[in-house]
């Protein structure tokens, strides 16, 4: 079998990381029919020590959700294991033997420290009843923390360039991506497969501590995310056993699963297990991420192309747009978008200064001046009108508005261009971007793009449907152009208006409300 590409192998790389910010592990679907008791011969076996010793006889004071003779509400048991992490630092490592699952990377580690900001359970994740709340900093690593892969807190997300090889992380390059925040959610990782129904529940010794033995062989119609659902009967597991070791307060602190599942015609083994550490301490910012948001960027400019790009056009439009984001998110900038706006998915013209991401002034868009900084965000209407809303951050990270989009579509390539001492390269993109409301004819996006990834310009030249045809047949076609240019890249200056002025007197006067509004 050929090796995945090193984008397709990323882009795996990448979705764990999105897992993580959202769901709440390596989930297992398709049906059951019947179990086996645990293998000998299991590639990751439950952690069961020889001096742990089975009582006969299930405890009376067993964790939340779980009787003497199974498990009665796995949602209570989330939230009591929950409970336990709250306000504490830990670790959990996730690894799999299914490579055909989320992602190519067998054996990672997320850890979170003990003064972590989980944020509101207003706005948390409702998982059937169990609710997740995001948690930040983090810091995710290859298994026991061999390798850092990527850093997250209250700023910014910063991952390194990272491929897969056999379930392995292998960095790849010094370059490192920063992105928009995200909260991981490892809080309840793995509790979502445990299935609501009978189990063998034995009390245990381990390490000094009482654990509650749960296993299961039969996982009835629980599947993914702790609701039920009818259970696939092709393609599905079987031989399927979980065991989890459970403390009295619901501490979960390990979960192994397996099944077997046909996959081309060949029966597969699937080894899956979560294991929480308590007490881990606290999470350092890398230095590789210290590094980034100095402005240390010399790793972009290391290859023959920019990142994304090879001698046949674009290879990977991620890539080259995580160098240009990263690039504006440690450097002031100017964005102009100019042209006809003929067509609605192109935005609407106008000029952004941004002086850092937390400094940003806006020309009139949508009919409003738009300011920003660390005490808020200044929204001033065509009439005059003022809305205050909580401080933000300004990434360049929107298809539309910051032109990402038009560089996603097919048929590309790549020129190399000498001007006056300095290299650019034009990249050429003739089939639209899917997805886009009607497919333009005769499309062309064309991108000036620095050997650093930082694109300066990107231009869109097409013939669009516009309004109805006098006839009421059809659409009347119109060719439009649109440009979006950056520039001023570190020289720009952003003064805070008088407007502004006088609207934090006002607001430190009166206490004004924050409200909310979007960005262009």
């Amino acid at each position: 079998m050929d090796r995945p590409t090193a984008p397709a192998l990323r882009a795996a790389f990448l979705a764990v990381l999105l897992v993580l910010a959202g769901c709440n592990g390596l989930g297992l679907s398709g049906g059951a029919d019947g179990g086996t008791t645990p293998s000998s011969d299991a590639v990751t076996p439950a952690p069961v020590p020889a001096t742990a010793s089975p009582t006969g006889t299930p405890a009376a004071d067993t964790p939340p959700g779980i009787t003497e003779s199974g498990v009665l509400d796995v949602e209570a048991l989330t939230n009591a294991h929950r409970s336990v992490l709250a306000n504490r630092s830990f670790a959990v490592t996730v690894q799999s033997t299914d490579r055909d699952r989320l992602s190519s990377l067998g054996r990672y580690t997320i850890r979170v420290g003990p003064d972590d900001r989980e944020g509101d359970p207003a706005t948390g994740v409702s998982t059937g009843g169990a609710v997740q709340l995001g948690r930040t900093p983090f810091l995710m690593t290859t298994d026991r923390g061999a390798t850092p892969l990527a850093y997250g807190d209250a700023d910014a997300r910063f991952v390194r360039d990272v491929t897969t090889v056999d379930g392995d992380a292998v960095v790849e390059s010094e370059r490192v991506t920063m992105a928009p925040p995200i909260t991981v959610r490892p809080v309840a990782r793995g509790l979502n497969n445990i299935p609501n129904g009978a189990a063998d529940v034995t009390q245990v010794r381990r390490d000094g501590e009482t654990f509650f033995r749960v296993y299961v062989t039969d996982r009835g119609r629980e599947v993914g995310e702790n609701y039920s659902r009818s259970v696939a009967p092709v393609g599905g597991a079987t031989n399927y056993s979980l065991t989890a070791y459970v403390r009295a307060d619901g501490f979960v602190k390990t979960i192994n699963q397996r099944y077997d599942v046909q996959r081309n015609g060949t029966r597969t083994r699937v080894e899956q297990r979560w294991t929480y550490r308590l007490d881990t301490g606290p999470v350092a910012e890398p230095d590789w991420a210290t590094r980034t948001w100095a402005g240390n960027l010399s790793g972009y400019a290391a290859g023959e192309y920019p990142p994304g790009i090879n001698e046949s056009g674009l290879a990977d439009s991620r890539d080259l747009w995580g160098a240009h984001r990263t690039i504006l998110a440690t450097h002031s900038f100017t964005l102009t978008r100019s042209g006809d706006q003929a067509w609605r998915a192109l935005p609407q013209p106008t000029t952004v200064a941004v002086a850092n991401r937390t400094r940003f002034l806006q020309d009139p868009w949508n009919g409003s001046d738009r300011y920003g900084d660390r005490s808020g965000y200044y929204v001033r209407d065509r009439v005059g009108g003022l809305a205050v809303e909580w401080p933000r951050t300004y990434w360049v990270d929107d298809p539309i508005r910051h032109g990402r989009q038009w560089l996603t579509g097919g048929n590309t390539s790549v020129e190399r261009v000498e001007r006056n001492g300095t290299t650019r390269f034009r990249l050429t993109v003739e089939r639209p971007p899917p997805f886009t409301d009607l497919d333009p004819a005769n499309f062309t996006a064309t991108a000036a793009v620095r050997p650093d990834g930082l694109i300066t310009e990107i231009r869109v030249d097409a013939t669009v449907p516009g309004v109805t045809q006098a006839d009421g047949e059809g659409y009347e076609w119109i060719d439009i152009s649109y440009r979006y240019r950056y520039h001023d890249i570190g020289s720009t200056t952003v003064t805070e208006p008088d407007w502004v002025q006088r609207a934090k007197a006002n607001q430190t006067a009166t206490g004004a409300n924050r409200t909310a509004t979007d960005t262009g």
